[in-house]
């Protein structure tokens, strides 16, 4: 962790700053998210199946995503979640919203930030989250909109995490600033805030609640909870006090005897999130997971959305549409891969045109096409999953732009004795005798809803 200097070097020019940050700090990997989370509406007939399209883009963003729904912090009942799909059926729209929000935030933070800086951004990531699930769980006692406190107080530190990413002298610099001057530091952090909000167009409330607002000293201002709360995180999270948080607990209404369970249960969303960030918490013991217990996740995993999806298909109202969704989602996680993707068989053009996909690139590969080679041909014939290595299957070529040296396995979807389609994997290891059989199953199950979902229309 970065210690603070004494300010014997030059300050930097507040004003050169401002403006780096404003053109060099967007994150634009979360834009998209917070953008659609942001204005999205549930009743809209599509924005269930938008959202899970959009969390499925990203293999990192869809894992953390399910880890949070299956969490005792937004699942306390236990009920078992292994898709994304079923996650917004069970949690509600808003739940898997700021989920995605957070979860898109941190990837698009751990992506732009440099090795050398890795271990004090994840020391202030704990901090904000730590404060957003705060905000979350004590919202319904302090009479504040949730969603609202939630994505107030995550971003309330924002421009010292871009600091600690694209100025990290500056940020030294603010460090010692803080232990001689701290007035001085909390009015430059706030103009830096000033001007990002007006170069990035934020919210006005928003705005008002970033860290060194003049707003935070008036006590009937949203700005002066967000303080109290960050402020019980940072004793919390980084000097393993919890009087601040029981004093909160007091003023909410609950038991100040209660601090130690809500920090535990905190904690453990910040694990289910992203497990490195548990270890910047103090009172919390370090305890990462070994390849053989991350290996058995993925096992039970698979097991559970087979187990989830053949129940789905026994129901009479069932969507084909979410289990193919379900499917592809299941042998991305499951099996470790960069991108699953479904094509749809054209026989006239001799090609196999990508439908849906999940993973790296999903968005870039819809509606590219592979050529039916004299291979493909085989593998409808014989009805197997096949694999090999991308460099060598010049009817990829689409995928091997992308992942020049990755494996790619095919899986063909035969309907009534007819080719329609095919599932492709990629990943960057050879695929098991195991996992192709793995592979099998669902690809038999995504036959099964598409045989169904044409009985139901003939009947």
């Amino acid at each position: 962790m970065m210690v603070a200097q004494s300010l014997k070097q030059a300050p930097p020019n507040w004003k050169h700053l401002a403006e780096k940050l404003a053109e060099e700090g967007d994150l634009p990997g979360a834009s998209e998210i917070i953008n659609y989370v942001l204005n999205v509406k549930p009743e809209d007939e599509l924005s269930a199946q938008d959202l899970a399209g959009l969390i499925l883009k990203d293999y990192g963003l869809t894992n953390r995503v399910i880890r949070l729904a299956n969490s005792c912090f937004y699942n306390p009942s236990g009920t078992e979640i292994t898709t994304v799909s079923k996650a917004i059926v069970f949690l509600g729209f808003d739940f898997i919203r700021e989920i995605a929000l957070a979860t898109g935030f941190l990837e698009a933070v751990l992506q732009r930030t440099p090795k050398g800086q890795k271990n004090l951004v994840l020391s202030l990531l704990s901090r904000s989250y730590f404060g957003a699930f705060l905000a979350r769980k004590l919202s319904p006692f302090l009479g504040v909109n949730p969603e609202e406190i939630f994505i107030y107080t995550l971003f309330h530190r924002l421009v010292r995490l871009l600091l600690a990413i694209h100025a990290p002298e500056a940020y030294e610099y603010l460090l010692g600033l803080e232990e001689e001057k701290p007035l001085v530091a909390k009015k430059k952090l706030y103009h830096l805030a000033e001007t990002l909000a007006r170069q990035w167009s934020l919210p006005r409330v928003l705005a008002e609640t970033l860290e060194g607002s003049p707003h935070g000293s008036q006590e009937d201002h949203l700005a002066f909870l967000i303080n109290e709360i960050d402020q019980a995180a940072g004793a919390a999270a980084q000097q393993g006090r919890l009087e601040p948080l029981s004093q909160l607990l007091k003023r909410a209404g609950l038991a100040q005897g209660l601090a130690w369970e809500v920090a535990e249960d905190i904690r453990q969303a910040l694990k289910d999130l992203h497990p490195p960030l548990s270890n910047f918490v103090k009172f919390t013991p370090k305890r990462e997971e070994t390849p053989e217990e991350e290996t058995k996740t993925q096992t039970d995993f698979y097991q559970k959305a087979v187990a989830e999806i053949t129940a789905l298909l026994a129901s009479p109202e069932f969507d084909y549409q979410q289990i193919l969704l379900m499917v592809i989602e299941t042998i991305c996680r499951a099996l470790s891969c960069r991108n699953v993707s479904l094509g749809i068989v054209n026989l006239r053009g001799q090609e196999i045109i990508i439908r849906y996909g999940v993973g790296e690139k999903s968005p870039e590969l819809r509606g590219q096409t592979v050529a039916i080679s004299s291979r493909i041909l085989d593998i409808f014939h014989k009805q197997v999953e096949w694999s090999g290595n991308l460099a060598q299957l010049p009817e990829a070529k689409v995928l091997a732009r992308f992942w020049p040296a990755a494996d790619l396995l095919f899986s063909p979807l035969i309907v009534l004795g007819r080719p329609l389609g095919m599932i492709l994997a990629v990943r960057e290891r050879p695929f098991t005798v195991a996992e192709n059989q793995k592979v099998a199953t669902l690809r038999n199950l995504a036959v099964l809803a598409i045989v169904q979902e044409r009985q139901k229309k003939v009947a």
